[in-house]
């Protein structure tokens, strides 16, 4: 089985996952209002990636159970 620093690093590894996957929409918009000298506001928005973001939660639960019980 993996080791304790292993199943850390795995959970770390998930949980920048899941703060890029909330942020993705905001950093997109912001990169093509600047490209196109627009302001943000003019820019819609991209919707997150709900089967994404449930998934890596869902996988973070799964990887602190397995740390807590073994």
């Amino acid at each position: 089985m993996l080791s304790d620093k292993t199943m850390y690093g795995l959970i770390v590894l998930v949980y920048c996952c899941l703060l890029l996957a909330h942020l993705w929409p905001f950093i997109a918009q912001r990169w093509v209002a600047y490209s196109q000298n627009r302001s943000v506001g003019e820019i819609p928005r991209q919707s997150k990636n709900k089967l994404l973001t449930g998934g890596l939660a869902f996988l973070s639960g799964v990887l602190w159970l397995v740390l807590y019980f073994r």
